[in-house]
């Protein structure tokens, strides 16, 4: 897989750093990423995309009344309404490695769904080598790894927190240049990370507070 992963073109230039704990310093933890602005600005200016991008919300319905919503892609949803409206009114003016892949909401389902239109672009590279030290316990190992993921993805992400607010302009693939604002709207992840993420004790669920038993 890394293989195919590094066949593909460069869209921006990847960067490293290390993560130490302060009483253990000799300890790095190396991470590789790329910058997330960047990477909006190669999906953006794509010319392969640029007859698909929506830029708006948009809400569809099944039929002429209107009496049944759809939601089917990303700018359909409420979520995507909410924050648009945000937007016009306050935001204006080791051996191993864990990947994270960015995309945007941007383009449809159907591209999405093609491998070769390498939509998903990799992010970063963060080391998963076990955290060493005799005199740690398990659990303190656990909750380092832990805060290993959470500092990386604060460096990794920390270029959208003013883009988001202040907006940014970009080349699109059909040549006009437009304000946007590259906002995180989901993150799609399985079970364990679920809990890594919201920070959710495994075994309960990171949405609701319905005991074990009945999650089935």
């Amino acid at each position: 897989m890394h293989q195919v992963v590094d066949a593909i073109p460069a869209h921006v230039e990847w960067k490293t750093c290390y993560i130490s704990f302060p009483n253990q310093s000799d300890e790095k933890h190396f991470v590789q990423y790329q910058n997330p602005i960047e990477v909006v600005q190669a999906l953006l200016g794509n010319t392969a995309f640029s007859k698909h991008l929506v830029f708006s919300p948009q809400k569809v319905f099944s039929e002429k009344g209107c009496s049944q919503q759809i939601y089917n892609e990303k700018w359909t949803g409420k979520w995507w309404h909410a924050v648009q409206s945000l937007l016009a009114e306050g935001f204006s003016g080791g051996k191993s490695a864990y990947l994270v892949h960015l995309t945007l909401g941007n383009i449809p389902r159907a591209i999405h769904q093609r491998p070769s239109q390498h939509v998903c672009i990799l992010l970063r590279y963060l080391s998963v080598d076990k955290v060493t030290g005799a005199h740690l316990t398990k659990k303190v190992k656990s909750a380092r790894m832990q805060r290993l993921f959470y500092e990386s993805m604060c460096i990794i992400l920390k270029p959208l927190k003013e883009a988001s607010q202040s907006g940014m302009e970009v080349v699109c693939g059909d040549g006009s240049v437009r304000m946007v604002h590259p906002i995180l709207a989901y993150y799609v992840v399985d079970y364990p990370e679920q809990c890594l993420v919201t920070c959710t004790k495994y075994g309960t669920c990171p949405k609701c507070q319905r005991p074990a038993g009945d999650l089935e």
